[in-house]
Parts: C-alpha cells; sequence; structure tokens
C-alpha cells in the first residue's frame, strides 16, 4: 500500500517500503508565446481529497499571471485496491497554453540507480553521466529527443518510464496517454530526472490529465515494469495477442516463421524534391518490372527459401513516395494491372505471400484528386509542407479523410483480382499524431489514432494481414506485424545507441506483434558493430532476407525463423545481462525456452523447452 506524506509544491509518498520524494522542481505552465508561469505564482488552495476508492490530497489553483481564466485541479490520491498513487490535473477553467509541466519528477541520488526509457524498442541511462548532456540529448538518426519525446510516438513506443535502484522502484503509466510526454535531464554530476510533459490539445488543456505511479519493492528491476505495464494493458482491453488475431484471421499463424523479401519496382525521385541528385539524374530513376521481381523470387525459392513474405515499394502509376493517395493505376510502363496480378500469382504459386507498401499521410501537391482544405490544418489555419521525398511538394492528409481513400484504393485493387496477403500501411505507428484545426474535419490526437486504426481495419477487411513501421503500442490492436522496432541509434554513427539496450517492447508485447530484424548490421538496421541475427533470437523475433541471398545467407535465415516459430507465440518473462556486461544478454519465454547472446564475441545459445 501507499501513503501520501505530504503534497504541496512537491511531494512525499511512502510505499514499496520506502519514502519516495520529488525532485526540486518548478512545476509550470509553458505558454504560446515561450513564456513560462511557475504554479508557485498562482494562488493555492490544499484541501483533503476523499472516495471510496482511496484518499489523498487536492490543491486548487487560480490566478496564474498572464493566464487569465486557468482554473487547475490537482490531485493526489492512493487507490486503496492497488496501492497505487494517481496524480490528476483537470481544468475547472480553460484558457490557451502550450504545455503543463507537472507533477514534479521523482528523487532518486543512488549511484546505481537506472532510467528506464521507452524510446524506441528500450534503453536504460545510468543515473549519473560523466559530463554535461544537453537537453537534446536523446538522438535517433539525426532526429533530437528534444524535438519528438513526446508519448504515442517512437520516442515513446510504450506509454510509461520508470526508475529503479537497490531499494526498490517506481514508474509512471499515462493513463491520457495521447497528450503526454516525457521531460527528461540530467548533467554532470546530477543525477537523471524525468517527468512528465502535459501538451495542449486543440489549442487548450481541454479535460482531464491522469498519471498512474506504481511503486515496487527492492529487487525490482525494469522487468517487473513491463510485467506491470503488460497487466495494465491488458486491463484496459488493448493487449491483443497473436493467437487472438489468429482466431479473427488464420493468416497470422502462416506469418509466423516467414522472413520478409522487402524490394521496389520503382523509385523516381521528381525534380522539386529536396532528394533529387541533380549531379547524377541517372540516380533520380530505378525500375524494373513486375515480371522481373516475379524472375527474382522463382530464383530466391530455388535457392532454398521455402516461404516469405513479399514487401513491394513503387508499383504505383509514378512509383515511391509519389502521387499519394492517387497512386493508382499500377505503373503500366512496368506491367500495369495484369503485371500486378501475375506478380501476385507468383508468389503464391511459390508458396509466397504477396504484399505492397501504402500510404495514407503524405499528402501530394500533384496528386490527382488533391484538395488542400482536406489536409491537416495548424492553429492558424495554414498547413505544413515540406518536399522531403521523392514525389516533391507534399502536405498531410487529415486522417479522418484517409479511410475514405484506403476503401476507395483497395476496392480498385479487388476489382482488378488483387487480393494482397499484406499490405503496409507507412508511417502510420511512427511519426506522431496529428491534431486539426479546420472546422469542418476537427480532430485530436487521440482522434487521430482511432481513425488510423480504422485504416487498419479497412485495409484488412478482406483477409490482409497489416503491417505499419514502427512499434508505438496504440497501434497493436490493428497490426500483424511491424517493419521494425529498433533500438534507438545515435546520429547514424554504427554500433552506438542512447543508453543501454534492452528488449523492453518484447518483455510486453512479444506475443501480441511479429517484429523483424536484419540478419547482418545491428539491430537499429544500421551497418554496426552487432550482427543483427543476435537480436533476432535475443528477440524471437522474425528475419529478413534479400532478393539476392545466396545459400548461406538463407540457412542463416532458417535458423532465425525456425527459432521464432518456436517461441513467437509465448511471452518473454525475463531479461538480463550477464554480470551487468550489455555485451552478454539472456532471454527467457514461456515453457522453458532461452535465448542467450554474446555480442562481444558473436556466438549465441538456443534453449527449447517443453
Amino acid at each position: 500500500m501507499s501513503r501520501i506524506l505530504e503534497f504541496s509544491s512537491g511531494f512525499s509518498i511512502e510505499a514499496g517500503g520506502r519514502i519516495w520524494k520529488s525532485a526540486p522542481w518548478e512545476c509550470r505552465v509553458l505558454l504560446k508565446d515561450g513564456s513560462e508561469v511557475p504554479f508557485s505564482a498562482a494562488k493555492a488552495e490544499t484541501r483533503p481529497y476523499i472516495t471510496g476508492a482511496g484518499s489523498g490530497y487536492r490543491i486548487l489553483y487560480r490566478d496564474f499571471p498572464g493566464i487569465p481564466g486557468l482554473v487547475l485541479e490537482c490531485r493526489l490520491w492512493s487507490e486503496d485496491a492497488t496501492g497505487d498513487v494517481l496524480f490528476e490535473m483537470i481544468p475547472l477553467s480553460d484558457a490557451p497554453v502550450r504545455e503543463i509541466l507537472w507533477p514534479a519528477p521523482f528523487a532518486n541520488e543512488a549511484e546505481e540507480a537506472m532510467t528506464v526509457l521507452p524510446l524506441m524498442h528500450g534503453c536504460l541511462i545510468p543515473n549519473y553521466t560523466e559530463e554535461e548532456l544537453p537537453d537534446d540529448w536523446l538522438w535517433y538518426m539525426g532526429i533530437p529527443f528534444e524535438r519528438g519525446r513526446y508519448s504515442c510516438a517512437r520516442s515513446m513506443y510504450m506509454q510509461f518510464f520508470g526508475q529503479y535502484d537497490a531499494g526498490g522502484a517506481v514508474m509512471s503509466i499515462f493513463e491520457t496517454r495521447y497528450d503526454g510526454g516525457m521531460l527528461p535531464r540530467c548533467g554532470g554530476k546530477q543525477p537523471v530526472v524525468v517527468g512528465p510533459r502535459w501538451r495542449e490539445s486543440l489549442g487548450k488543456v481541454g479535460y482531464a490529465r491522469k498519471l498512474r505511479v506504481k511503486f515496487f519493492p527492492a529487487g525490482a528491476d525494469y522487468n517487473d515494469m513491463a510485467k506491470a505495464y503488460r497487466a495494465y494493458v491488458r486491463s484496459i482491453g488493448e493487449l491483443v495477442t497473436l493467437r487472438e488475431k489468429a482466431a479473427a484471421n488464420p493468416k497470422v499463424r502462416e506469418l509466423i516463421g516467414r522472413p520478409i523479401v522487402h524490394t521496389y519496382i520503382w523509385y523516381h525521385t521528381v525534380p522539386e524534391s529536396d532528394a533529387y541528385d541533380a549531379e547524377h539524374p541517372e540516380n533520380n530513376d530505378r525500375k524494373q518490372s513486375f515480371a522481373c521481381v516475379a524472375e527474382h523470387l522463382r530464383r530466391l525459392r530455388a535457392r532454398g527459401q521455402e516461404k516469405a513474405v513479399l514487401h513491394l515499394d513503387g508499383w504505383g502509376r509514378r512509383g515511391y513516395d509519389n502521387q499519394h493517395p492517387d497512386y493508382l493505376p499500377p505503373a503500366e510502363e512496368l506491367g500495369g494491372w495484369q503485371g500486378m496480378k501475375d506478380l501476385q500469382d507468383a508468389c503464391h504459386e511459390l508458396g509466397y505471400f504477396f504484399g505492397i507498401h501504402d500510404q495514407y499521410r503524405d499528402y501530394f501537391y500533384d496528386a490527382e484528386t488533391f484538395d488542400e482544405e482536406l489536409a491537416v490544418h495548424g492553429e492558424d489555419g495554414c498547413v505544413a509542407t515540406h518536399a522531403i521525398w521523392m514525389g516533391g511538394k507534399q502536405t498531410f492528409l487529415c486522417a479522418t479523410q484517409a479511410p475514405y481513400y484506403v476503401r476507395r484504393n483497395y476496392d480498385a485493387l479487388y476489382d482488378h483480382g488483387i487480393l494482397p496477403d499484406n499490405a503496409y500501411l507507412d508511417v502510420f505507428s511512427c511519426v506522431e499524431l496529428d491534431e486539426c484545426f479546420h472546422p469542418e474535419h476537427p480532430m485530436t490526437r487521440g482522434e487521430c489514432a482511432a481513425w488510423r486504426l480504422r485504416c487498419f481495419r479497412e485495409a484488412g477487411m478482406r483477409g490482409t494481414l497489416i503491417q505499419s513501421e514502427e512499434g508505438v503500442d496504440w497501434a497493436f490492436p490493428g497490426l500483424a506485424f511491424l517493419h521494425h522496432a529498433p533500438h534507438a541509434a545515435v546520429d547514424f554513427r554504427p554500433g552506438e545507441y542512447t543508453g543501454i539496450r534492452i528488449p523492453l517492447l518484447d518483455l510486453v508485447y512479444h506475443d501480441c506483434i511479429v517484429i523483424p530484424w536484419t540478419h547482418t548490421g545491428d539491430g537499429s538496421g544500421e551497418d554496426g558493430a552487432d550482427d543483427g541475427m543476435l537480436f533476432a533470437l535475443l528477440h524471437g523475433g522474425a528475419a529478413y532476407v534479400n532478393l539476392d541471398a545466396d545459400e548461406k545467407t538463407i540457412e542463416k535465415v532458417k535458423i532465425i525463423t525456425d527459432w521464432q516459430k518456436q517461441v513467437q507465440n509465448r511471452e518473454m518473462l525475463r531479461h538480463e545481462m550477464a554480470g551487468g556486461d550489455p555485451g552478454r544478454q539472456k532471454t527467457w519465454f514461456e515453457g522453458g525456452y532461452a535465448a542467450e547472446v554474446d555480442f562481444n564475441s558473436g556466438t549465441y545459445a538456443l534453449t527449447k523447452g517443453d
């Protein structure tokens, strides 16, 4: 059980056999002009909070200087049934803000303490660093964490964070997840602190924000946090296992043990794109026919790859990342409708799944039916544009409109006899959730998630397995597999990662989603010192196989897929680092199965259970 000892500007909680206190921290309201107003500047009134479910305190904050109308009731109470402590921030009267930083983070000065972050697949951050680290100290693929550390995106695959030391552990779960986020701080000889942050929704606080805090006794670590989060996700009805998904779509069972062949038919870069290579124009257009892909697959089958899943990029009228969502018909000069149908038939003759790349967020200005009124509109009424991808100038399609295009396009595919076994709906489970201020189709981030899930259902209505990009867990009920869910690489530097890599996502969701890994390079997909095969075995996941893979590589892939068939439907129970060495790791699965890998020597050992 837990007991609240103090609740004012900070807090003190007795739980798990110790007293947990807040760090020195100024809770504050961030305004849209960049200014900040501390909670201490507002008028505050503290009262007891007692219900039939638990008890604690409430503080009423009003008269924030420079924020007329904002009134917040902040509650801290202990739930009798669970012993959890809930932090609740309720707007009794609203006002335009950008963000609210409340409550203060927990303090932990223990030398051995570790911070647990669901940054991509998951990592541990030691409590002290040798030198001061800036606010953008967590990076992935050149993107500073400072720009993307909110919930429900790659900076938070799962919606919790925590800390542990020899004396116990504490974790915080975002019960109102779509507008939450982490605010990590550390530097020099100061310990790491991580607090919650709450974004506005459609320009205002809008609704209550709730954080559930769980406490653990001495000896607990990230394994215990993962299992507590798994139980929480199950309690809210969002833990859907692969066995349950297979009951709805039997192809899920056939997916397990198949490596993924990711290839392309046409990559075309327009001159208006930032990616256009003016010095080497020949690099801007690479293509092969549907028939050519089919022939490559036949050769792969002849070399011994018995089963596989095709993921085909660039099959639309002008190739990859062009003219979405109006990419039909298939590229005529490369075979058109008949060529695509013949490739599908060839896949089935070989025993392969036929799958396509697809996209319903990037919205290209030269799409045949483009209408800027259907795009995501910001609070200022404008739309964001860029030209990063091959197709040139684009904005973002509002997710409220996306299901209509999914239905239109898949009906056209079906009318031509093309029923994909699998479809990859790009970026939905990777990029942040959008908000739209257009008066005809306003959308909150939570509503955006619901609309994206509807797109998954629309594309999967005729038995198609749905795949998306990364491992953000709000999307898992609608997905069978991912493109990848890597560990966070540091600014493209091979072999360098954020923190200490741990299979945090798999400890929660291993038996719920299929995650493929490269069989060479490191777990982030970059070329590095670690063999990706070791990641695949450690995580009990799927494999990728190239079209031109030789017999030796195919045998290597078979080791991965044979192991996956044995453990994919089993919960990952625990993970350890031998002697604390991140180079030697072991995972345990239900039924006595285990995988032990040594990244230092490149070796592994697999233990079969019942």
